[in-house]
């Protein structure tokens, strides 16, 4: 079983959603999830050291980035 990224952050009740998985995952099953902060899309993907760098607004703005 697999929830897509940041999901977690629009169930309303999250002790519902863990048992709705725990009853849906299979004996023995896996369940892979990944969750973050959205800043992490405005990060550089660069290697720059010890250095962050801020590289796309953070903010949804009007048309395409990149």
């Amino acid at each position: 079983m697999y929830t897509g990224v940041d999901a977690i952050c629009w169930v309303p009740d999250i002790t519902e959603w863990v048992r709705v998985v725990a009853e849906l995952l299979k004996s023995g099953g896996q369940f892979y999830i990944i969750e973050g902060h959205p800043m992490r899309w405005s990060v550089s993907d660069e290697d720059r050291g010890d250095q962050i760098v801020i590289e796309w607004p953070y903010f949804e703005l009007a048309g395409p980035q990149g």
